[in-house]
């Protein structure tokens, strides 16, 4: 039995028909795979966003934080120093201009820049009165350092 052109080209057509069906299920099953995939990743999404709005309050975007010019120009002075504390060690004049910005970045945050422990007195308390506590805390003082 001799092939005729038909019968090749028929051949050749049914595997070319028979490759496109494999190449379409392959197609459709990874479509499908990847489907499943998205919504996994959708759920896992989802599931961490709950998570980290349950552990870190949200910060409201419409309320954007306001740096003033003094804020700006002490991070960026603070920031410097940082750099140069890096590779050196600090001038005195670079310590005290440390100092100021840190005062003036905590002044400008309305953080208090000291935390003393002030005891309140009445209005009018005598002089003689302001004298005595005056020298007891004087004393107190030299006592510590002696010890």
């Amino acid at each position: 039995m001799k092939k005729t052109p038909k019968d090749v080209t028929s051949k050749i057509k049914d595997k070319q028909i028979a490759e496109l069906k494999k190449q379409l299920d392959y197609q459709a099953k990874c479509a499908v795979r990847l489907q499943e995939e998205l919504i996994k990743k959708d759920n896992e999404i989802t599931h961490l966003k709950q998570l980290l709005e349950k552990a870190i309050p949200i910060i409201d975007k419409a309320q954007p934080t306001m740096i003033t010019d003094e804020e700006e120009i002490s991070l960026q002075q603070l920031y410097k120093l940082k750099e140069i504390a890096q590779r050196r060690q600090l001038t005195l004049d670079e310590v005290r201009m440390f100092d100021i910005l840190v005062k003036n970045k905590r002044l400008a945050q309305k953080d208090p820049t000291l935390i003393a422990d002030y005891k309140k007195l009445p209005d009018n308390i005598s002089r003689n009165k302001l004298l005595l506590i005056a020298g007891t805390e004087m004393k107190k003082e030299k006592d510590v350092e002696k010890e």
